[in-house]
Order: structure tokens, then sequence, then C-alpha cells
């Protein structure tokens, strides 16, 4: 922030102590604009920059949270300075380690690449967490009389994020979330699908995207936990939780689609498009329900087909791929409808995307439904910095009649 304040005042020779002065005082856009010498879209981009709302009855709470966020801002460089000197202090220590067994090293990278090659390297590291899983003792669920046995129940998860962070004192008491709230939330969802009125033998669960925060936007500086220890844990609940479900419902599919926090790397490459955290989590989801019968599928196009009743089928995708897709928009519409035509010569019932943690709900040319699909994260500090407020946490559950019909739907506020 303190970066963002000097940029602010090289670039249009104005004090932010004067700004806010006057932003306190409670002055609108327009005079504002006026003291300090500029234009009023300069104004509006330079509050929306610092956080600041222009309401009156906002403004004390929201430049105490900006003094908050420039002192917590030093403790963070602190802290930064520390991981870097512990991390320095180990990497001396593995290159001794490194240094002791020269000899050996032509033989480790033969062994590496070797792993690399083989998808079995992941079933080696995934036993320790079956066989704790195998351990748990998995409840019976009991749920009212199927009113439709060859409908559909889909469940749609979609933003978890799991990892992330949110400290409640840094979005304005608008949100908090950690790892224990959004397993709390994913219950919250999972029980509003078993207390449906609405129920089959048929269970698909879909996670379409950004299901860890993973790397980007520097997430992993204020992660609750690292990428990989979110995967281990998250893949164990998982798992947990659909031995679960699968003495409720005699026929489960899980529909994974992978999302831009999921990647490997800062910015997107087409290498590893497919082979990220999303995939390691589909992969260790897969071998821990070999024995349960489970469809667990990935959708390696970044675009992925799903079975709805009556042979109709559903196109589901994150959103990044198709950066300028809008569900309100016909034209985007049609050109993903024209999309999945090309990709899997079918043409939709159902659009389901995730990304931009917004619920919106479109009727499709052939009576089917585009659905943007809302997050489980809600407001966090990024979508606070950028103006994208109160985004309140939701998650989607539908319900198909045997005909293939959308006839329940129940969006889930899960704070």
């Amino acid at each position: 922030m303190k970066e963002i304040i000097k940029r602010i005042e090289d670039y249009y020779n104005i004090k932010i102590e004067k700004l806010l002065e006057i932003y306190e005082l409670g002055h609108s856009r327009e005079e504002m604009a006026e003291f300090l010498g500029l234009g009023v879209f300069q104004v509006r981009q330079i509050v929306a920059s610092l956080g600041l709302r222009m309401k009156k009855k906002h403004r004390v709470d929201d430049l105490d949270m900006l003094k908050r966020r420039l002192e917590n801002e030093d403790d963070l460089v602190i802290q930064l300075s520390n991981d870097l000197e512990f991390a320095n202090k180990k990497l001396l220590s593995l290159n001794k380690f490194l240094q002791k067994y020269k000899d050996e090293n032509t033989y480790y990278r033969k062994q590496q690449r070797l792993l690399n090659r083989d998808l079995n390297f992941i079933e080696k590291v995934s036993n320790g967490i079956i066989s704790h899983i195998n351990n748990f003792n998995v409840p019976n669920i009991e749920i009212e009389n199927k009113s439709d046995k060859n409908g559909l129940n889909l469940i749609c998860l979609a933003d978890l994020h799991i990892g992330a962070k949110v400290n409640k004192e840094e979005v304005g008491d608008l949100n908090e979330y950690n790892y224990n709230i959004a397993i709390a939330r994913i219950n919250k969802t999972i029980n509003a699908c078993l207390n449906m009125k609405n129920q089959s033998d048929n269970l698909t669960i879909v996670l379409l995207g950004d299901i860890f925060d993973g790397i980007i936007h520097n997430s992993y500086l204020i992660a609750d936990m690292p990428v990989t220890k979110a995967i281990a844990e998250f893949s164990s609940y998982f798992i947990f939780i659909l031995k679960a479900l699968k003495k409720v419902y005699k026929n489960i599919n899980v529909e994974i689609v992978a999302g831009n926090h999921d990647r490997l790397t800062e910015n997107p490459t087409i290498i590893h498009k497919n082979y990220d955290f999303s995939h390691m989590f589909y992969e260790l989801v897969k071998l821990g329900l070999k024995e349960y019968n489970i469809n667990v599928k990935f959708g390696f196009k970044g675009y992925h087909l799903i079975d709805l009743p009556n042979n109709k089928k559903g196109f589901v995708f994150h959103g990044d791929t198709n950066r300028s897709y809008s569900p309100c928009k016909e034209g985007e519409i049609l050109k993903i409808m024209s999309l999945c035509k090309q990709i899997f010569n079918v043409e939709p019932s159902l659009l389901l995307s995730g990304h931009y943690h917004t619920y919106i709900k479109t009727l499709l040319p052939n009576k089917g439904y585009a659905i943007s699909l809302g997050s489980l994260l809600g407001t966090n500090q990024y979508s606070y910095t950028n103006g994208w407020l109160n985004t309140i946490p939701n998650q989607t559950i539908l319900f198909y009649n045997e005909d293939g019909e959308l006839i329940k739907e129940k969006v889930v506020q899960v704070d």
C-alpha cells in the first residue's frame, strides 16, 4: 500500500495526507477534484486504489482500515525478512547435504526422471493419506424418500480457494476465511443438498476450478497453509465425504475442472495447463476411491462435458479460459455454445462456469440455462483492494428430473 501511495503522489503530484483530510471532511468527488486540481475520474481512481468508499457513513471506518493496513505492512516486511533469513539457513544446510552425497547425484537424477515419467509417483505419495482415510469411521446418512430415482442431484462447488486466509479486520469485517471455515461452508452446502425434497439415486459433484488458492496474486504470502498441505488435507476430507455420500446415492460422479489459481506457475503456461494442483488433487481422490465405484473425471481440455438426464449435456469450465465470457451477454453465450459444438459435437442444455465469484443465471436459446457460480471464499484482500466489496459466499445445488429439466435450484449462502 505504501508503494501504491508513493506512485499516486509521484504521478498526480499531490500529497495523500491532503487528499485524506479532504476525504474525511465529507467532500464529494467533484469538490475533492477542485481542491486537488484533478479530474473527477482521476479522483475516483485514486480513492478506489486506496480501498476507500465515498459514502459518508463508511469514511471513518475506511480511513481507520487504511491506517491499520499501512501499519500491518511493516509487520509483513519484517516477517518476510525473517522468513528469508530462515530460508537462507535452510539453503546452506541443503547445499552441505548435496555436497556430502555428490557421488550419488547421477543415480538420484536418474531416479527422479523415472518418477517424473511414472504416474505411480503420485500413488506412492498418496499411500499414507489413503491409509489414514481408510481408518475413518464413515457415518451413516439418511434422507427422505427419493422422489425421482432417475433424476440428478447436482452439487456445484466453485472457487473454493482452499488454503486462502482472510482476516476480517483487513476487509472491513465483511468476511473471514480459513481452512476450517471452508470445510464448514462445504458441509453446509452438502447438507443443503441432503435436505432437499427432490432426491434421486444419482449425484454429480462439479468442482469448477480455483480449488486451491495457489500462488498467483502473491496468495502464498498470506496463505492459511502451504498449497501441498492444502491438497493433502482437502483430498482426505473430500474422499471421506464421498464415502459417506455413497451410502445415500447409488451413482456418484465427480467432475473436476482446473482454474487459474490451481496452476503451478505465476503466469499461464501451456506445458503445465493440465498438470497443476487440481490435477494432483484429482489423482489423489481417484486413488482414494478406487474401491468405492465412484467415477472421478478431470477436464484435461479446460472445458468439460457432464451428463444430465435424458441424454442432455452440461458444458462446464472455469471461466478464465475465455476472458470475454459473461452469462449476461447473448453473443458470448452463443460463442460458448458453438465452442461446445466444435469440441464435443453436442449442444449443451447447461453452461456452468466459475472464476467471477458472482452468481448469474441466464436462459439459453434452447431453454437451458447459463449459470455463473458464486465463490466459497467471499470477499478477500484482493477483491477488497479492487473494489469488489461484500461478495457474499455462496454455492449452488441443482436438481434435474428424469426428462432433463431443471426443476429445483438452491443458492446456498454459506457465510
